[in-house]
């Protein structure tokens, strides 16, 4: 019997299915109250710390009622920005400014899908800040 003992869990071990791994990612909004928790899952037997950036999804966050997406972050220059649920009568501005608070671009948004073009700009960390209908929110974009 004792012989058997190590021969089930050997069978159970070996037997039991991998599990792929997860990110998850809180957002949080300007007074500290989380408001979104989104959950990335990798491809199985490929850890999410080693996920290639470039198959990341867009990531998004939540203005009001309208879902904004940035894609792709790590980017090589152009950025795009989609806001959901977009009407002709929403407000709003984009501005990118580098990590020492210097203006790169401004912009006007006045359609559901707007392009950012930082390739002029020198690889580093910026952010991105989008404000509509007199809210806002701020986004780290890496320019690679």
């Amino acid at each position: 019997m004792k012989q058997l003992i190590p021969f089930i869990f050997l069978l159970i071990f070996l037997g039991y299915p991998k599990v792929s791994a997860q990110k998850v990612t809180y957002t949080y909004d300007n007074a500290g109250n989380r408001i979104k928790r989104e959950i990335v899952l990798s491809p199985k037997g490929k850890p999410a710390s080693q996920e290639n950036t470039n198959e990341m999804q867009p990531i998004s966050d939540m203005i009001a009622d309208k879902n904004i997406r940035i894609h792709p972050n790590p980017t090589t220059g152009m950025l795009k920005v989609e806001i959901t649920n977009y009407e002709s009568g929403d407000l709003g501005n984009i501005y990118v400014y580098s990590i020492n608070g210097h203006s790169i671009i401004h912009s006007k948004i006045s359609s559901p899908l707007t392009d950012i073009d930082i390739s002029s700009s020198p690889n580093g960390i910026y952010l991105l800040n989008i404000q509509l209908n007199g809210n806002s929110t701020t986004w780290r974009v890496i320019k690679q």
